[in-house]
């Protein structure tokens, strides 16, 4: 045991992850969206496909959307060929692509922590509880920008770093450029760290001059959404505040679940990650580790702000918006193993014991994803429905990648169709089928009784699969309607 080398146990964690995450990718098509990715993910790779075939910024090839985190979008853009409306060939580019970031994102951690000044082993521990950790996994392949937030998170804290010590200017501005358009409210943790090293009394001209290239990315991108899409808002949020204004959320409810979600092993909460982050707090409470106790606030302190914009105009949140809380609960579980572990022969069995156990958790409580449900209604509409329909979608990235070679799939919830919201806005979803001649009404139950109310008013609905309790095909009785009737 004693000849086991820190770097063995790094290579040893990284390809179980990985052989993990292939496994996932390369399931059977008829057991693979079950639980894993997203309906997000098709509106990213339908997106790249269309700006790959030249059709500018767009999900179905005739509205126009901003509605997506443009460093995401860009690194998909070179597979835009392959992704455009088709669903397999999609979710298997996309999930490696975000396993390639993950599989960075360790090598990041792994350097980070060394400069840190934490020990060899810690700087295995804390990328091996990151790779094989089921919640963050599941996070990862919803197939949104979460996998390259994690990434740029960690190089901007290792660019921290080096602004402190004086060194690589510009690869500091780089990543911090990036950074921004990552996820735009992610300069609110760009403003945070500036802060905090002005607490640290580091040189306010450095940080001055460093911040030009984010400063400069992050206002061509606004001028951008202006001139081209008339507002700098992505039509993403502009759509999620307009369906927030429709019910009441209670903030506290919100932001309980949203830590709650932290500690989970993957759709319900881990007694065994929950035991492990305690230790880790007594361990760090121990150590009396300045540099560390101001790490884990500022993250602390700059998720809960960007959580709480997001609970009070969204009205709720995504998986991918917690990457900082995440980020806490992995330093803090790895410092508290490698408490635990210093005996260094225990190191395999006592890490391997947690991630078992967590995964066993996760087996309990999988999380659920209907897109096996969605492709099968996808099926039979090929099977009735004449080419070239329009057929309107609320959640409609899965249905846009499945049949937008033949029909026209109309995104309806304004989250990557910038010309619906002024319908969703004034409730006039009616006028808005009828001016685009929309034919077929497709979503699950709940999506088309929260949407019925905004102007979708049309009765009576009819039902095309009686049996399915959740996907559902509805005809929009416009009188373009005739046409099914025929």
């Amino acid at each position: 045991m004693n000849r086991i080398k820190p770097s063995h146990i790094f290579w040893l964690m990284l390809l179980v992850g990985i052989v993990i995450r292939l496994m996932i990718i390369f399931q059977p098509e008829g057991e693979l969206l079950t639980r894993w990715g997203s309906d997000d993910l098709y509106y990213y790779s339908q997106i790249a496909g269309h700006v790959t075939a030249g059709d500018g910024f767009t999900f179905d090839g005739i509205n126009p959307t901003n509605g997506f985190q443009p460093l995401f979008l860009f690194t998909l853009i070179p597979f835009g060929k392959w992704l455009l409306n088709d669903w397999y060939a999609s979710w298997v580019i996309v999930s490696l692509i975000v396993t390639l970031l993950s599989v960075l994102t360790c090598f990041q951690l792994r350097k980070w922590a060394r400069e840190m000044g934490w020990s060899d082993w810690l700087a295995v521990i804390l990328p091996s509880v990151f790779i094989l950790h089921p919640k963050i996994l599941s996070v990862t392949f919803n197939g949104t920008e979460g996998a390259l937030s994690f990434l740029m998170l960690v190089l901007v804290l290792r660019a921290f770093l080096w602004i402190r010590d004086q060194r690589n200017f510009w690869w500091t501005a780089i990543v911090f450029s990036l950074f921004v358009i990552t996820r735009m409210e992610f300069s609110v943790l760009l403003f945070g760290l500036f802060v905090l090293a002005m607490l640290q009394k580091q040189s306010f001209k450095q940080w001055l001059l460093v911040s030009i290239g984010p400063v400069i990315v992050f206002v061509s991108w606004l001028l951008i959404n202006y001139a081209y899409f008339g507002s700098i808002i992505p039509s993403s949020g502009q759509a999620k505040a307009i369906h927030a204004g429709w019910y009441d959320f209670p903030f506290w409810e919100g932001f309980k679940g949203a830590i709650g979600t932290v500690f989970y092993a993957e759709s319900g909460l881990s007694w065994m990650v929950l035991v492990a982050t305690l230790l880790g707090v007594y361990t760090i409470y121990n150590r009396k580790d300045r540099n560390l106790w101001r790490l884990l606030l500022f993250l602390g302190t700059v998720g809960t702000i960007l959580i709480s914009i997001s609970i009070i105009t969204l009205h709720g949140f995504r998986d991918w918006y917690l990457v900082p809380y995440f980020l806490f609960m992995v330093i803090v579980i790895s410092h508290g193993m490698d408490w635990f572990s210093n005996k260094r022969n225990i190191i395999i069995p006592s890490l391997s014991l947690l991630l078992i156990a967590i995964w066993s958790e996760a087996q309990l409580n999988p999380r659920k994803f209907e897109g096996q449900e969605v492709i099968n209604v996808c099926e039979e509409v090929r099977e009735f429905a004449p080419k070239g329909t329009f057929i309107g979608v609320f959640n409609a990235g899965l249905p846009g990648a499945c049949l937008g070679d033949r029909f026209n799939v109309i995104n309806l919830d304004g989250v990557v169709n910038n010309r619906v919201l002024p319908y969703l806005e004034n409730a006039t979803m009616d006028q808005y089928a009828e001016d685009q001649t929309l034919i077929l009404l497709m979503d699950n139950k709940a999506s088309l009784e929260f949407f019925q109310n905004r102007g979708m008013k049309t009765k009576p609905f009819t039902d095309f699969r009686e049996a399915s309790q959740s996907w559902r095909l509805d005809i929009v009785l416009t009188k373009f309607s005739m046409i099914m009737s025929n």
